[in-house]
């Protein structure tokens, strides 16, 4: 298991980019109930000193769509972790949220 963390500009926290072998390795470490034939996983968890961090776990040849798709999951994360209501009349933030998510992913995968 390698991870990654990124601080996380303007919305605070971080990301954690983890690339496993087997999803199922994340489960002592994270008390998760994961299974192998996850594509990928998105999951939040806050820290002892009230900061929170957001994790994407993924095999190393994972598709773009899959990627993108998990993006979404952490931006809406996010949003809700700081207060912020989607605007589908101005949805800027939220597409350049995706956009910096899924680049720092594709840095890494």
């Amino acid at each position: 298991m390698v991870r990654k963390k990124i601080k996380i500009p303007i919305f605070f926290g971080k990301l954690v980019i983890i690339r496993v072998r087997k999803m199922t390795d994340l489960n002592a470490k994270f008390g998760l109930n994961a299974k192998d034939s996850y594509a990928s996983l998105v999951f939040k968890k806050e820290t002892k000193k009230g900061g929170i961090r957001y994790f994407i776990a993924l095999r190393k040849n994972t598709k773009n769509s899959i990627i993108v798709h998990e993006a979404v999951h952490i931006v809406n994360y996010i949003f809700e972790h700081n207060g912020i209501e989607p605007d589908l009349h101005n949805d800027e933030a939220q597409a350049y949220l995706t956009g910096w998510i899924f680049e720092q992913i594709e840095k890494y995968k």
